[in-house]
């Protein structure tokens, strides 16, 4: 039997697929997201700009300030946002001890790739700027968000400390000839 909120998951999805399917009915609220997951306790929230993308600090009372966790939300490209997934968020800073950034990136038909990792790059340089140490960054997402943690991952490892002055023209990872090596 599944649990209350792993249906509640379901009937989202449902809803959405239905919206799709048959026109005249309306999809969930991306906002509605939110009613997935209880607020986490003692945690603020700070909108933030992060480089030029929109963001937000999920603080836990007492977390560490020289660690970040770098969260990208999920939603396929084309939903969700640092709104819809903060509580989530808010939970992984709160058991980590640490501050969450959470990053905006553009959905499509805008955010086509490589858009969104080139601005969640933006992001992750910014932090860089700020002060805190490429060690002391984690990286989080859900769904598509994993798949930009991971992107992003790969190309700070590849650019090194380097990758604090490097421009988004320099990111893209699919530039002809170019080779890739998981190690």
């Amino acid at each position: 039997m599944p649990s209350k909120q792993s249906e509640a998951v379901r009937r989202r999805w449902e809803a959405s697929r239905l919206a799709m399917e048959q026109p005249g009915i309306d999809p969930p609220d991306d906002e509605s997201w939110g009613d997935l997951t209880a607020e986490p306790r003692q945690v603020d929230y700070l909108e933030i700009e992060a480089g030029r993308r929109p963001g937000m600090w999920a603080v836990p009372k007492g977390a560490s300030a020289d660690r970040v966790l770098l969260c990208m939300h999920g939603g396929g490209f084309v939903g969700g946002s640092i709104y819809t997934h903060r509580k989530m968020f808010g939970h992984l800073a709160k058991a980590a001890g640490t501050r969450a950034l959470l990053v905006s990136y553009p959905l499509l038909p805008e955010g086509a790739y490589p858009v969104p990792a080139g601005e969640v790059m933006t992001a992750y340089r910014w932090l860089l700027d700020q002060g805190i140490t490429a060690g002391h960054i984690a990286f989080a997402g859900d769904s598509v968000g994993g798949w930009l943690a991971l992107t992003v991952q790969l190309r700070a490892r590849e650019q090194g400390p380097a990758a604090a002055g490097r421009d988004d023209a320099d990111l893209a990872m699919d530039r002809p000839g170019c080779q890739r090596r998981i190690v």
